[in-house]
Formats: C-alpha cells, structure tokens, sequence
C-alpha cells in the first residue's frame, strides 16, 4: 500500500500523506507507526489503573498484595443486611413502620449503597443526619403524636368536639353533618401509620387553621375565643411540627452517608481491592497538587506520546479524572514534546447517560 497508494483499496488518508511535499518523510512515519502499532498498549480504563498503580506502587503507595476483588455485591449486601438488623433489633413496631415508610428496606438500601460506594463520592442530601438522630426524631414525633391522641380521646375533648359541631353552622358553606364526620374522623387519622398523608386529607385540613380563618364567619366573633380552640390550637402545633419531621426525616440518607466508609473497611479488612476503587486510588495519587502527584503525573505522561479513549461517552466522572490528570498536559505548547489525548465518542450512542464530565469536556481549550 505504501508502494502502489493509487492501486486497490489504498486508505484516502495514506492517499493523501504520500502525494504531499515531502513524500519520503511521511513514507517514514507511516512505516515506524506500522511498526510500532504493536507496542501500543491497549486496555480498559480500570486496567490501565491496576496497571499503573502496580508499575508505579511506590510513588503511589499500592499494597501489591491486595486481591483484586470482580464482584462486590456480596459486600454491599452485607452492609445493608448488618445495618437492617442492627436498626431493628432497637425500634419498636411503631418505629419500624416510620422507617420502612421512608424507604427503609433492602432493596432501596442495596441500590443506595450501589450508588455511593462506586469510584466517585457523591453528593448526599440533605448533609449532618445520623440514624441516631433520626431515630430520636421519629422517638419525639411518636411522643407527641401520642399526647395529641390522649387529648383527644379526653372526655374534655368530647365536649370542646360537640361544641365545635355546634359551631358548624357559623363556618360559610359547610354542612354541619359532614363537618360532625370530619371531626370524629380525626383520632383515626391520628393514629393512622400513614399520618404523613393524612396530614393532606380533607378532614385534617378542615381543622387547620388557614382553612378555619378562611371560612369563619365574622359575626360569629374571634374564632380564637371560642372554647374548641383549647382543642385546636394543639392539633395546629402538632400538624405544623409533623410537616417538618416528615420534610426532614432522611434515614436512608443517614445510611448513605455512613456506607462508603463501612464499604472501604470491610473491602481493607479481606485485604481486597475492587475495580472502582482502583479508579479512585490512582486518582487520588495525581490529582493533589503536591510533589509526590506531580511526580506520579511526570512518569505517567513520560511513557506516553498520545492517548485515544474510544467510547468515552460512556465514562464518568472518576475515569475522566484519571485521564485528564494522566494525559492532559498544557504544560507546553511545543508540538514535539505536547502529549495528546484523543476523546472518541457518540453522546447518540451512550449506553448510560452523559453527564457532567463531557460537558466540561466540550469546554475545554483545544
């Protein structure tokens, strides 16, 4: 092809090179490329960290004994199981119900520790919450939702109830028989496990103040003044606490921000080491700016004169780490000694989603 570019199926760009000014120069690089083709490593992303993290152990403080560690799913299923049955062996059913509710259960904790224990550490919201001060915010809202229903079951609160039922004809454009039903309706929607809906249901809004405010009629007098407001202003103050509880209590956010260290310890404890982790090890060791990364980031670039990530739609934002800090060097502009990283993708074509990284990719100086 190199004698004969013209004849048969001679690739265009080889075409092209040879019928330049200087034939004889280009028939010398296309035959070292021929010959070197070879020598060029090829390999997956997380193959070329384990690679790297072996070949440069000292600098980067790789354990050569670690296992190398295919599948950890066993591990995260540990986690979730050990963290279950820690947590409920110290709620009551009440307890357990709340948790549950909130999405406490396997299935949801298996695809949260998927998703904080993988090569990059995520975002957690909302940030500072522990299970123990979950569990003592549901142990308070348990608390006072039970002295709203002691109220209420009260034989005061019978009466203040039928004089609240009295009352109805004074509320605009409310039957006093329905209104009598929505009132007796409310000690069930208290003790209902799904209160954090009921706090939305027709009959607790018709006890709430706005909607009272709303629909007394003046000449009734102070709404405040009359003797079921003994009765209401509590059901107010426990239903404004309940929509705060219920708008903060993250227990699986708790677990989430505890699983990727307890994941890490297992993993170090079996003396083990998992692909991601490989990924986060060798980014961790030439990403800081300090002599010992900037060494690692030196031997790297040295060994290569060009990268080419194909399918890089497909990476995420530890492997572009890796690559960017590996082989993006704009630390000269000398075309003889630049190195070069060629990023070869489809977002069309992606198999996951394209995020974050390649849009700061497309921003990136040539």
């Amino acid at each position: 092809m190199l004698d004969r570019p013209d004849v048969g199926d001679a690739d265009d760009f080889v075409t092209r090179l040879l019928q330049g000014e200087d034939r004889d120069r280009a028939r010398l690089r296309l035959e070292l490329a021929i010959r070197d083709f070879d020598r060029a490593a090829i390999s997956t992303i997380h193959g070329f960290s384990q690679r790297t993290l072996a070949e440069l152990a000292f600098e980067t403080g790789q354990d050569l004994d670690l296992e190398l560690l295919a599948d950890d799913r066993a591990i995260r299923e540990q986690l979730v199981d050990d963290a279950m049955a820690s947590l409920f062996a110290t709620l009551s059913a009440d307890e357990v119900t709340q948790f549950q509710r909130a999405g406490w259960n396997r299935d949801n904790l298996l695809a949260t520790a998927k998703a904080v224990c993988g090569p990059t550490r995520p975002t957690i919201e909302p940030a500072g919450v522990t299970l123990e001060n979950q569990r003592c915010a549901l142990r308070e809202w348990l608390e006072a939702r039970e002295k709203m229903l002691t109220l209420w079951h009260s034989e005061e609160a019978k009466g203040l109830c039928e004089a609240l039922s009295g009352d109805s004809g004074r509320f605009g454009g409310v039957r006093g028989d329905y209104f009598a039903g929505y009132i007796h309706k409310l000690p069930k929607l208290l003790a209902a496990p799904e209160f954090s809906k009921a706090l939305r249901a027709k009959p607790q809004q018709l006890l709430r103040e706005a909607w009272i405010a709303k629909k007394w009629k003046p000449e009734g007098g102070p709404f405040k003044e009359r003797p079921w407001w003994k009765l209401l202003e509590p059901l107010e103050s426990f239903c404004k606490k309940s929509e705060v509880f219920f708008g903060t209590f993250a227990p699986v956010a708790a677990f989430a921000h505890t699983a990727r260290e307890a994941f890490q310890r297992e993993v170090t404890r079996r003396g083990q080491l998992t692909f991601d982790a490989m990924l986060s090890r060798l980014a961790e060791a030439i990403t800081p700016q300090s002599p010992a990364a900037a060494l690692v980031r030196t031997q790297l670039r040295a060994r290569y004169d060009a990268a080419f990530v194909d399918e890089f739609q497909d990476t995420d934002d530890a492997q572009w780490t890796v690559l960017r800090e590996a082989f993006l060097d704009r630390s000269t502009d000398d075309p003889k000694t630049r190195k070069h990283l060629f990023l070869i993708g489809d977002p069309d074509r992606k198999s996951t989603r394209l995020n974050s990284t390649h849009s700061s990719v497309s921003r990136m100086p040539s």
